[in-house]
């Protein structure tokens, strides 16, 4: 016999709607002065890729937030 237990833990956002503000400024802070670091893994080539990017997110490459943008889109809000 296999018993398996599923813990889950979480919090509502909303709950914190009120804190909000002040959780972003904090937030903002840190990324600024360097406290706190993103991971991103970003993908370049829009629809033609989205495959392989599919196969590539499966695969564990990514770390962090992983999108797979517009290209022309992504240069004209990155510059």
């Amino acid at each position: 016999l296999i018993k398996v237990i599923l813990r889950v833990e979480g919090f509502i956002i909303f709950d914190y709607i009120s804190q909000y503000p002040e959780a972003l400024k904090e937030l903002a802070q840190g990324l600024a002065e360097g406290k706190l670091q993103r991971k991103e893994t970003i993908i370049l080539g829009g629809l033609e890729i989205a495959e392989r990017a599919l196969v590539a997110l499966y695969q564990g490459i990514n770390t962090g937030i992983f999108f797979c943008p517009n290209p022309i889109l992504y240069r004209q809000i990155t510059g």
